[in-house]
């Protein structure tokens, strides 16, 4: 009865007649209240803008008093409901939640004189947070309890909290470096996806740094950066067995760990392994993960969209091309698809375009379906929008064009191209993470010079088909490297086929 005292003396003191919300029996009965207008059209999309909003509510543009003082009363009633949120059923994020929620709660109540309470409050949010390595919340916790400790005279308190602080102090500090670091090399990668040596030198050193503190400290963040590094650096080296047993040790930890292990993580060392396995050509174990994602990652969202990426490559390099036309057409028929990036947006594009080719060409008795919902003329006169890519997807983009002009026996089209193809492979593509789209241009390009003679195309390509061969595909998702959305060695049989229809 005393902490229930000390908390309504806090609580009367303060005078709340009210606490203003959204709840599901305000939204039943005002469907007329302006503030539910507001967050309701928000909620729906039914607002795109502050104009639109305006217009509606009140008949007037956005700078009108009225609806500024709506929005602001509508924001801070949302910033209320903050604190009023629902579990949902994810543990891990439920706690952080509620240990953040009642750190404030406890730092509150001693601040307002409550201090029995407010004691009583932080000790169990730290034992709490302990649990679950929310480091951030265990040093406030900390700090608060030994401050208060001193004041009370708990020696003995105050010299458990004052050791555990000066430790976790030591992790958070780690923590916080640790993050410094892989962030870095997120960074670095965002401006180029190029393997620097020195790049990679620095990620090793990173890994081996964060190792130590890992060993020390057994940090649950510290694990998880630790993972990623890891899961950046191996792709860089072409380690994908490494990728995988990586990945295995993550899930190993998770499963041992299953309170820190939200269903995301799951799915983010899902989705490495399955691109790893794609990498190694290992389609059967890289469709097994791409289910385990297809579960656990929520459809629409963006790590969802990156999943479906590789999901779309892994089916056309298995040639499921029925499972990458499904693909693709979830991506695209999602309401939200029209707002997303530019570039994943034009992306999409070209898949469908492959998609095209695959069908109405490799597979003729699709073309006429296809071709109804592709606008061939248009792709092959369109300026790429990736103008400013010298690598990649500009790379995927000139072949595909190629292919159908190929197709349609347009050779003045093709030398044409392969003028500027002599170009872009001697100025932007060299033996880098580009090798392979460097080597299939030469392929095309003796094509022209042996002006499309099957049998001296194939002699004269060979050294670079046995390149291509003994060089693994490598994509990472975001960066300006190839793009193989049909395996090379796979278009280029498709090629020698056409050839073989143009020597007849």
């Amino acid at each position: 009865m005393r902490k229930l005292k000390e908390i309504v003396g806090v609580i009367s003191r303060r005078r709340i007649r009210k606490i203003e919300v959204f709840n599901e029996g305000t939204s039943k009965s005002s469907n007329n209240n302006l503030y539910y207008r507001l967050y309701k059209g928000i909620r729906d999309g039914v607002y795109e803008n502050d104009e639109d909003a305006a217009q509606d509510l009140f008949q007037t543009d956005s700078s009108d008093k009225r609806y500024q003082m709506l929005k602001s009363r509508v924001k801070s009633k949302l910033l209320n409901n903050l604190f009023f949120l629902e579990s949902k059923t994810n543990q891990y994020f439920d706690m952080r939640y509620k240990c953040n929620r009642d750190l404030f709660a406890g730092k509150f109540l001693m601040f307002n004189s409550a201090l029995e309470t407010g004691y009583s409050t932080l000790k169990s949010t730290l034992a709490e947070a302990q649990k679950y390595h929310f480091t951030d919340v265990i040093v406030n916790c900390l700090t608060l309890l030994r401050n208060q400790a001193a004041y009370l005279a708990y020696e003995s308190d105050y010299n458990k909290f004052s050791e555990a602080l000066n430790f976790h102090l030591e992790v958070y500090n780690a923590e916080i470096k640790a993050e410094e670091k892989y962030l870095n090399v997120i960074l670095q990668f965002s401006k180029s996806s190029s393997p620097k040596p020195e790049l990679s030198a620095l990620i090793r050193r990173d890994m081996s740094e964060v190792k130590q503190w890992v060993e020390k400290y057994r940090s649950h963040e510290l694990m998880l950066i630790y993972f990623r590094l890891q899961l950046i650096y191996y792709p860089t080296t072409q380690e994908f067995k490494k990728v995988i047993a990586v990945c295995n040790e993550a899930e190993k930890y998770l499963n041992e760990n299953e309170h820190l292990a939200p269903s995301g993580r799951y799915a983010e060392f899902a989705l490495h392994k399955m691109v790893g396995y794609m990498h190694l050509r290992d389609y059967e174990n890289g469709l097994k993960n791409a289910e385990k994602c297809l579960v656990l990652y929520p459809a629409g969202g963006l790590n969802w969209m990156t999943f479906q990426e590789y999901y779309f490559l892994l089916a056309m390099h298995t040639k499921n091309y029925e499972k990458a036309n499904e693909i693709y057409q979830s991506v695209v028929s999602l309401p939200k698809f029209e707002s997303v990036q530019p570039r994943r947006k034009e992306k999409w594009k070209i898949f469908e375009a492959y998609l095209n080719y695959i069908h109405a060409v490799a597979n003729p008795e699709g073309e006429e379906a296809m071709q109804q919902k592709f606008r061939l003329f248009k792709f092959l006169n369109e300026v790429p929008i990736y103008s400013r890519d010298k690598r990649g997807l500009n790379v995927a983009i000139l072949i595909l064009q190629i292919l159908f002009l190929l197709d349609r026996k347009d050779f003045n089209g093709i030398i044409n191209r392969t003028e500027a193809l002599k170009v872009y492979c001697s100025r932007y593509l060299r033996s880098d993470e580009n090798y392979r789209s460097n080597c299939f241009l030469k392929m095309m390009l003796a094509m022209e010079k042996k002006n499309f003679n099957l049998d001296q195309t194939r002699k004269i390509a060979r050294k670079y088909y046995n390149k291509l061969e003994s060089t693994r595909f490598h994509y990472e998702h975001g960066s300006r490297s190839e793009i193989e959305i049909v395996p090379y060695e796979h278009l280029w049989n498709l090629i020698l086929n056409k050839l073989t229809m143009v020597k007849d």
